[in-house]
């Protein structure tokens, strides 16, 4: 959908609805985003295309921070199992980010972090990292065990860029020892 206003969104997703209901389906259609904005449009959009029952053969999901494109091209040609539409989901795709939109990612990530809210600055960091070129494989291969729990690990040392991170991003400091 075209970035327009709200109400301008909402009168488009209804044509597209009505559409969709109508038998004519879109072969393609992209909800370009935030996710929280997207996903109710896109989920509305399932509705009328895929039944529920159906789902299970007819709809795929992807992660596009982690799922190759060869994987996501790969379900795109391969036909729905039953009869009806067979809908790709592809949720997150970095494909389309611009240069401009990777620093409000990185902005966005920083202030829900520094605002308590580590889910979404979990998923902006997967974000990131995908546009960086780490793989869903890269990923399992983490030991995420060895890694603290706590949301400000010990540090052996700051490195020189330690002073400009927000105060809730970085390190604890080492504990001192007595002499």
């Amino acid at each position: 959908m075209a970035q327009t206003s709200a109400g301008g969104r909402e009168t488009q997703l209804a044509a597209i609805l009505r559409a969709a209901g109508a038998g004519q389906p879109k072969p393609v259609y992209l909800f370009a985003g935030e996710p929280f904005a997207t996903a109710a449009a896109a989920q509305q959009l399932l509705a009328v295309l895929v039944p529920p029952e159906r789902r299970s053969f007819n709809l795929e999901t992807y992660d596009g921070r982690t799922t190759p494109v060869a994987t996501v091209l790969d379900s795109l040609r391969t036909p729905g199992f039953f009869a009806g539409t067979k809908v790709v989901w592809l949720r997150e795709c970095t494909l389309l980010l611009s240069a401009e939109k990777r620093s409000e990612v990185t902005q966005a990530l920083f202030a829900a972090w520094s605002e308590g809210h580590e889910q979404e600055a979990a998923e902006k960091l997967l974000t990131l990292a995908a546009l960086a070129g780490w793989s869903k494989d890269e990923f399992q291969a983490t030991r995420y065990t060895s890694l603290s729990k706590t949301r400000a690990p010990r540090c052996s040392a700051k490195s020189s860029t330690w002073n400009s991170w927000p105060r809730s991003m970085r390190c604890a400091p080492p504990p001192r020892r007595a002499a």
